[in-house]
């Protein structure tokens, strides 16, 4: 035990613990020259072979040899897992980082080995004369030396993380797409979209002696209720056309742009969607009700996809779309679903999410009954978001009576106004 402490004894335990830590640094170090090597060709063995030197000449200590011992160890910690690293990153985006640690570790190595070949004498006078400067030559060595190592670390990160959103942006695309497919929603073009809303506003500049419907300036409490309840909660506003002649346009239709544009700017952390019944698309004949509410539910699933990526929720999209009830047409299918992703707690990052309906009233179903599936949505809907439901048609074709209100009369309403003259006539 004494001969540990003391003397030749001391003396070996320390070189034992050098020669550990060099053997660990070499280790580590190869890594490093295997991958330039493949870029590099043999030059990048002459570090190697330098840094070898150093380990085999290594012998007694002084501050210098201080210095080199805590390097070696440092930077053997520092040395991230290259072997793991080129598994999954392009050593090409590494290359300058790994050249310049190369060189580093190259010059680092020569003038650690050049110490060492000295005769201990030399050694001796050499550190009384060159401390100051070869100490700070050695230290910014072993400073440049760990911050290469830290950029290869920062950069196997950086590739990671894009390696990793890639694979989710895919895995995302391939879900929207088939739910997309499951789905089959009848989508209003941005074309269609286009065209029926300057066909509205044409409409009202055409007939300037009937009143217009104006978002802003509807002062009904129903709607007011609707907008401003902390409850979730639907609305019907309905009402005869008088303008329209020989079109089969309703005044109210504006409405379902209106009011996208006031929420947009009153309420930018909602989920806004539409669907439109009545567009160029089918305006000689009536539409099924299933692949608006479809729409309403691709809406929702490609601005959170998080509704179909997660455990289970893409194969419950696609169960319920292959269902017999849905492949009939009945709009009781899709409203399930809708009510159901609505519910999911990937949709509670919104505080509402507000469906627009237009002119239900030319769906192939009864208007009432699907009215009493869109109220099934938020019957018992108490966790966010709220759920707003706006529903425009024309004419008188719901009443509050033939709704299946129960408890929910104060949150469902029907509205109806009825187009007038602007100027009362004599």
């Amino acid at each position: 035990m004494l001969r540990r402490k003391h003397g030749a004894g001391r003396i070996g335990k320390r070189l034992e613990a050098w020669t550990k830590r060099s053997s660990d640094f070499l280790a580590a170090y190869s890594g490093i020259i295997e991958i330039v090597k493949s870029v590099a060709g043999g030059q990048a063995q002459v570090p190697y072979t330098a840094i070898s030197i150093l380990f085999i000449v290594a012998v007694n200590k002084s501050r210098i040899q201080e210095h080199i011992e805590s390097t070696l160890k440092q930077v053997t910690l520092d040395f991230p897992d290259l072997a793991k690293i080129c598994e999954i990153v392009d050593y090409s985006r590494l290359l300058p980082t790994l050249e310049s640690l190369t060189n580093n570790i190259d010059l680092y190595s020569k003038k650690a080995a050049l110490y060492y070949r000295r005769y201990w004498f030399s050694r001796l006078w050499y550190v009384i004369r060159h401390p100051p400067n070869e100490s700070m030559i050695l230290e910014k060595l072993k400073a440049d030396i760990e911050n290469d190592a830290k950029e290869i670390r920062n950069s196997t990160f950086r590739y990671t993380v894009e390696t990793l959103q890639s694979l989710l942006d895919a895995e995302t695309h391939r879900a929207l797409h088939s739910a997309k497919v499951a789905l089959r929603p009848k989508e209003n073009s941005r074309t269609a979209l286009d065209n029926y809303q300057w066909s509205l506003k044409s409409l009202q500049g055409l007939s300037p002696k009937y009143k217009y419907f104006d978002i802003a300036a509807f002062t009904n409490p129903n709607y007011k209720i609707w907008k401003e309840s902390d409850e979730s909660a639907l609305l019907v506003l309905q009402g005869r056309s008088i303008s329209v002649d020989c079109t089969s346009l309703s005044w109210l239709s504006i409405a379902s742009f209106q009011i996208i544009e006031q929420l947009k700017h009153e309420s930018p952390d909602w989920l806004l969607t539409r669907h439109l019944f009545f567009t160029q698309d089918n305006i000689c004949g009536d539409a099924d009700a299933a692949p608006g509410i479809a729409d309403i539910i691709h809406q929702i699933i490609t601005a959170n996809p998080q509704t179909v990526t997660g455990p289970g929720r893409l194969q419950r999209l696609q169960d319920a779309a292959s269902s017999e009830i849905w492949q009939g047409g009945d709009p009781s299918g899709p409203c399930h679903l809708l009510k159901s992703i609505l519910e999911d707690e990937a949709m509670r990052k919104y505080p509402a999410v507000c469906i627009v309906l237009d002119r239900i009233d030319r769906c192939t179903c009864t208007t009432s009954d699907l009215v009493n599936h869109l109220i099934e949505i938020i019957r018992d809907h108490k966790e966010p978001p709220i759920i707003k439901i706006f529903i425009i048609l024309e004419d008188h074709g719901v009443s509050k009576g033939a709704l299946r209100l129960g408890c929910m009369s104060g949150r469902v309403n029907v509205v109806t106004e009825d187009q007038d003259f602007a100027i009362a006539l004599h």
